[in-house]
C-alpha cells in the first residue's frame, strides 16, 4: 500500500443481505475515514477477483 492507496472490500452475502451489509461496510469506512471501494462479489467479475486474490483477507 501507497500513502494513497484506497481499500478494495469485496462484499459476499446471500443477495436478500447485500444492501445491509454493503451500507454496514461503507458506514464503517466512513466512521475510521478510509478510502474504500466496496465490490459485491455477486457483480463482480471473475478476471477482477483473480487479479485481487492474492492479497485478499477473508473475513469471518
Amino acid at each position: 500500500m501507497k500513502f494513497d492507496s484506497d481499500l478494495d472490500v469485496v462484499v459476499d452475502f446471500p443477495a436478500d443481505l447485500e444492501s445491509e451489509a454493503l451500507e454496514f461496510v461503507e458506514d464503517a469506512c466512513r466512521r475510521q475515514d478510509l478510502p474504500a471501494d466496496i465490490h459485491l462479489k455477486s457483480r463482480s467479475s471473475e478476471r477482477f477477483l483473480e487479479r485481487i486474490r492474492g492479497h485478499m483477507v477473508q473475513m469471518p
